[in-house]
């Protein structure tokens, strides 16, 4: 499987466009220019988590329409859970030891 994995990310043809990747850079350079590190990690998160939809899209698009939907709904279901849990703990005060 993991083999697999590898020969499949090794093959794939991810297309970005120059916009995407203006926006990206324009918004955590503004982060890392007014030391927003927690908002410059979720631009990342959420810029990664795109890629990956992106990545995924084509190869999933070719298989059934039920496997499809299923992953969809787990992609987002778990993407949303680990976007929340890290907003959730960004907000918390921590200690400095």
């Amino acid at each position: 499987m993991f083999s697999e994995l590898l020969n499949t990310a090794a093959e794939a043809k991810i297309t970005i466009t120059t916009s995407e990747v203006i926006i990206l850079m324009l918004g955590l350079t503004l982060c890392l220019l007014f030391r927003w590190n927690r908002i410059g990690l979720i631009v990342s998160y959420l810029s990664t988590f795109y890629l990956g939809w992106i990545f995924c899209r084509d190869e999933l698009l070719a298989k059934e329409k039920n496997q499809f939907d299923d992953f969809v709904t787990g992609y987002i279901i778990f993407g949303v859970l680990v976007l929340i849990l890290s907003v959730i703990d960004m907000f918390r005060k921590h200690s400095e030891e």
